[in-house]
């Protein structure tokens, strides 16, 4: 089975088990059943064997006995999944689809503490909370139309990094949004941690 995150995430994820069950051991649940099922998964969590397998089987251990701990284990996993497996940074064309999109849809600018501040119009996350608004030109950022924990959990755990890449970089699925109404976008992403057939990295 692949590993999907990095020696060195795997590492820092095995520590926060390793926490968890020293809080187990403190209140007294060693022999819990759930916590020994997290021990048993968490012996196997040593340096060429975290593959995917062995981490959804530790959140699945964690989780029962504590919902926030399995919950925590996920939000790591979450973030070193997209770190390991997609493009940390976007290509020139990206980029300057970003710009030319800011310029197409230049605003009234903003008032600021130094005067005027240039200002766009960002198309919003589609929500009540996020609709359509001006934003500082310097707040835009590139979004990806179809999240990348969509693609992950459709298809990219089941391909191979160049392709991973190509989709990311894929400006058909970009669209710009300021800072905010991204993130707004990708609050409630769930990774699914094992990876299938003809995943490679």
């Amino acid at each position: 089975m692949p590993k999907a995150l990095s020696d060195q995430d795997c590492e820092a994820l095995g520590e926060k088990i390793l926490d968890f069950l020293s809080m187990a051991d403190e209140a007294g649940k060693t022999y819990d059943p759930r916590i020994v099922k997290l021990q048993r998964a968490y012996d196997t969590f040593e340096p060429g064997s975290n593959t995917t397998d062995v981490l959804a089987e530790c959140v699945a251990a964690a989780a029962a006995f504590r919902p926030a701990w399995g919950a925590e284990l996920s939000a790591i996993i979450a973030i070193n999944i997209r770190r390991h497996n997609y493009p940390t940074s976007f290509q020139v064309a990206a980029r300057n689809k970003a710009q030319a999109d800011v310029a197409t849809a230049a605003a009234l600018p903003l008032a600021g503490s130094l005067g005027p501040v240039p200002a766009w119009t960002c198309p919003g996350a589609g929500t009540l909370a996020h609709p359509a608004h001006r934003a500082p030109v310097n707040a835009a950022s590139i979004d990806h139309v179809v999240p990348v924990v969509d693609h992950w959990n459709s298809a990219g755990r089941f391909t191979d990094k160049a392709t991973r890449a190509a989709w990311c970089h894929d400006t058909l699925n970009h669209v710009t949004l300021c800072g905010p109404c991204n993130s707004a976008k990708s609050a409630a992403a769930t990774y699914i941690i094992v990876t299938g057939p003809n995943y490679s990295n």
